[in-house]
């Protein structure tokens, strides 16, 4: 695995409730895997007071290995044979080829195993129900581009793409990065007006999936919630007209 940018942090670890972070004269004197609780004393007049809120943040807090609630941290870091995220409620390793079977290796906060690849970038045109493989997976070496951020750049056969994946407390994000235009639908047979790009991610012996259509019919691909218990694939969003993303979010 590549690092493009090295950047350093130096960060304390143990548990919050002994950190004792504060926000101006708050500090916090609860924390959960979720929510943190802040308080400040106050004395006016020989008389004390309290006031408190709770912040709350999907994926705020991890148990480690020695069983302690530590606040989570958006970081990949890299070793010989990928990167590995370990510092939150969901851990992901990356292997320094993209183009290899299970090259993302996810456990969910619930102790379930997720192992994905791409294949490749496909066609489909909702009007006919036609598909259309244009780009396949190629050998493609993992960078480190950011502190949770992985790069495998060039990552498709026949066309100027990238795929990036974002680690973050409450979600794990796969992006493909187009560089220069797709070829046109029409070279394919396909019309562009009702063809949309496709990102196929292919799991391997996955647990048991829970799926549940949306109840809002188009004529496009149904949009689909997929959950594997605490993790879960929300419905497709379209950023631009043909291209559909899909995020992993901790439910």
């Amino acid at each position: 695995m590549k690092t493009s940018i090295i950047i350093v942090a130096l960060l304390a670890s143990g548990l919050l409730s002994i950190q004792a972070q504060s926000a101006g004269s708050y500090a916090v004197v609860e924390n959960g895997a979720n929510y943190r609780i802040w308080q400040k004393n106050t004395v006016q007049n020989g008389t004390n007071s309290i006031s408190s809120y709770t912040e709350m943040a999907t994926g705020m807090y991890y148990t480690n290995s020695n069983g302690q609630l530590v606040e989570s941290k958006e970081e990949i870091d890299t070793y010989p044979q990928g990167a590995i995220a370990r510092q939150g409620q969901y851990q992901v390793i990356f292997a320094n080829n993209l183009n290899s079977a299970g090259a993302i290796d996810q456990q969910t906060p619930d102790g379930k195993r997720l192992r994905s690849n791409i294949l490749g970038l496909a066609y489909y045109d909702t009007s006919t129900s036609n598909s259309v493989l244009i780009a396949q997976i190629q050998n493609s070496q993992g960078e480190l581009i950011s502190s949770n951020q992985v790069l495998y750049p060039n990552a498709f056969a026949g066309m100027n793409a990238d795929v990036r994946y974002t680690y973050k407390k409450g979600s794990f994000e796969q992006d493909v990065v187009l560089r220069a235009q797709p070829p046109a639908p029409e070279s394919f047979g396909l019309n562009s007006q009702s063809t949309e790009i496709e990102v196929l991610t292919e799991f391997i012996n996955p647990p048991q999936a829970s799926v549940v259509e949306d109840a809002v019919k188009t004529n496009s691909l149904p949009d689909e919630e997929i959950g594997w218990g605490a993790m879960r694939i929300g419905q497709t969003v379209t950023l631009a007209r043909g291209f559909r993303l899909r995020t992993a979010h901790i439910r």
